[in-house]
């Protein structure tokens, strides 16, 4: 083969070999392209599969809604549970589609022998129910008729957060300038704990707090000691209410780790605590010692 020949194969050899390169380059690109669409086309219809799901949830909930409505006896319905004078009240009052001469209803609880006849206001038809502390209460009312008498349950409620107090705890060697008195301040090995008073809640003021006992538990969670905490004087414009307890007997000795744990007894009956959560803690070895204390979140253990 000529040196001539062999020279123009090379360079249809070097231009296929180009052409090969090119349409590999551009075939990638198709490629990655394709690829980007396939993504794109696959995140708008996960967005329209989603959108689809929540507009046909939305419809469910407003057709349920609509049956629910249409089903009720009542056109309007207003529920809600307060605390007054040391007891729980149930307010109910409904609003009849319809209401015929001589009908009557009556407030009643859910799996309980309470009632109360509902009085009119000439529209409404509204009823109050003392009530014992439970962990939750379904009203129920009644329509009485001469066609019969049918009945409706109303939301349930939940009287956790009505019943709540909320509390702190502090060590001596934490308190700031606007903590108790400097006497106070001296005192060493002191837990303190405040409860804010709730005017519309179980503890408005001192007189309603009852007892406040400090359990001491070692690392295991065994109770070593149940100490009642005894009421003090507050700082000058402090509305909190104060307790302490003087840990010196576990505190004063070479070694100790303790979990401390409140619990709170109301004058109405009620028995509040934070059993999920330490109140404070301390613990001391030979190397230093270490302190912990914050919140307190009192609520009733149904």
């Amino acid at each position: 083969m000529s040196k001539h020949i062999r020279s123009i194969l090379v360079g249809i050899l070097c231009l296929l070999v180009a052409v090969l390169i090119a349409m590999t380059l551009s075939l990638r690109e198709d490629v990655a392209q394709l690829q980007h669409a396939v993504e794109e086309l696959s995140t708008d219809i996960d967005s329209q599969s989603a959108y689809l799901q929540n507009s046909i949830s939305e419809m469910g909930n407003r057709l349920t809604q609509d049956l629910a409505e249409q089903g009720s006896l009542f056109s309007k319905v207003e529920a809600q549970l307060s605390y007054q004078k040391g007891e729980l009240v149930l307010t109910a009052s409904v609003l009849p589609k319809e209401v015929v001469a001589g009908t009557s209803y009556l407030l009643t609880l859910e799996n309980t022998a309470q009632s109360v006849e509902m009085v009119s206001d000439g529209k409404t038809w509204s009823g109050t129910l003392k009530l014992s502390p439970s962990a939750e209460f379904t009203p129920v009312v009644v329509e009485q008729s001469s066609a019969g008498a049918r009945q409706e349950a109303l939301d349930t409620l939940y009287p956790d957060n009505i019943l709540a107090i909320e509390g702190s705890s502090i060590w001596s060697w934490n308190l700031d300038e606007m903590g108790p008195t400097a006497e106070q301040q001296k005192a060493e090995n002191v837990l303190y704990v405040t409860l804010v008073p709730n005017t519309d809640g179980p503890v408005r003021t001192a007189e309603d707090v009852s007892r406040l006992t400090l359990l001491v538990k070692d690392d295991n969670g065994a109770t070593l000691e149940a100490m009642d905490m005894s009421a003090m004087d507050a700082p000058d414009g402090d509305t909190r209410l104060w307790y302490q307890a003087d840990l010196s007997a576990y505190m004063e000795q070479e070694s100790c780790s303790i979990h401390l744990y409140t619990t709170l007894e109301t004058s109405s009956g009620l028995t509040l605590c934070d059993a999920s959560n330490e109140a404070a803690s301390y613990a001391k070895d030979g190397m230093g010692s270490s302190s912990g204390s914050g919140t307190i979140s009192f609520s009733p253990q149904w």
